[in-house]
């Protein structure tokens, strides 16, 4: 039998796991590595004691997933519509919902009483802005996205999910293949562990044959990815820097009983998640620090991803067509004009660029 395991990324993921929460209580961790557009699974750490408990959190795991969720709100986002450079209110609010009832969420995470766009909100993980945004476009949205990026859970149409509020929880292994989509410009690969299998003459019994789809149109995976791309290099994910185009999002949920970073190059999608399997102790104090996504998952996908990736080329990401480069105003967040005192460069699909700047005339 031939696996799709590497064995070089696989003793890379172990290492990274092993130096980073070396102490006898430290909680568990587990890694899932695949192969954009492929589904190749490269490296995959079930946890911690796997074979004294026989469970495999990186399969059969199903953990809150927190704000690592939030770009699944953000491509369904973009799908709809919505600019990256549309402002939202971003400090704590009570938001109403369809039902009557009031939504009270944070402006957690950098997020102010002022205004702030789409795009670095999601780079500073704003938590009221996300929940404006799931409101505007229907969670409904949402959960068909995820059921094309290949998430098999059962997940309710509810507003919670756009801060990783689920029912069940996502694996690991399922949380690496929808981001993978992201990284192959909207081609979702299902993920296989087994290549080819012989018997004892050499007969070949079985060859993998990965079923390939496109979930999610190329411009719309395309600028998702080119949105976390800014998590990495100047938000809440800059642990997770290593020195070559690469996108991801942090995830920590309520009581720090979950943290997650998932990201991904152009060859390699990656999801770590640390916590206890129990999900009954809260991180407050690993290693003198409370564990969040940008902690030990940043830095367990960082040191994997460099060693994973030292002999491969730094490859960037492939712009589809369907999009434009806009000159903006920094000031508006609208198509800048010649009166525009500060200007910089934003991308947008071709199909709904901004208007004009209407506040410098």
């Amino acid at each position: 039998m031939t696996t799709t395991l590497d064995l070089a990324m696989q003793a890379a993921a172990e290492k990274a796991i092993k130096s980073a929460l070396n102490r006898p209580n430290d909680p568990s961790a587990s890694l899932v590595a695949i192969e954009p557009g492929t589904g190749a699974i490269r490296a995959m750490v079930g946890g911690r004691d796997f074979a004294k408990q026989q469970f495999n959190v990186a399969v059969q795991g199903k953990r809150q997933p927190g704000s690592s969720f939030k770009p699944f709100v953000l491509a369904a986002a973009l799908a709809d519509g919505v600019s990256p450079e549309q402002t939202f209110p971003s400090g704590a609010m009570k938001l109403p919902l369809p039902d009557g009832q009031t939504w009270s969420v944070t402006g957690a995470h950098g997020g102010t009483k002022g205004l702030m766009r789409l795009r670095p909100a999601t780079e500073q993980s704003v938590n009221s802005v996300y929940a404006q945004l799931i409101l505007k476009i229907g969670p409904e949205k949402v959960v068909d996205l995820v059921k094309k990026l290949g998430v098999k859970e059962e997940i309710s149409p509810l507003p919670a999910i756009a801060l990783g509020g689920l029912t069940t929880g996502v694996s690991p292994l399922e949380m690496a293949n929808a981001y993978a989509t992201f990284a192959a410009n909207g081609t979702r690969a299902e993920p296989y562990a087994i290549a080819r299998v012989e018997n004892a003459k050499g007969d070949v019994l079985f060859v993998a044959k990965p079923k390939k789809n496109e979930a999610l149109d190329p411009a719309i995976a395309y600028l998702t990815t080119n949105i976390l791309r800014g998590v990495i290099t100047k938000g809440t994910g800059k642990s997770a820097d290593i020195g070559r185009p690469a996108a991801g999002k942090t995830g920590t949920t309520q009581e720090y009983r979950d943290a997650w970073f998932v990201g991904y190059t152009p060859q390699l999608s990656t999801a770590v998640w640390v916590g206890y399997p129990s999900a009954q102790k809260e991180m407050t104090s690993v290693h003198g620090i409370k564990v969040t996504g940008g902690s030990f998952p940043a830095q367990i996908w960082s040191s994997f991803m460099k060693s994973a990736l030292k002999s491969k080329p730094k490859t960037d990401f492939v712009k589809p067509e369907g999009l434009t480069i806009v000159k903006m105003c920094v000031d508006s967040g609208m198509k800048a004009t010649a009166f525009c005192p500060t200007t910089s460069g934003g991308l947008f699909l071709s199909a709904s660029l901004p208007e004009d700047c209407t506040l410098h005339t």
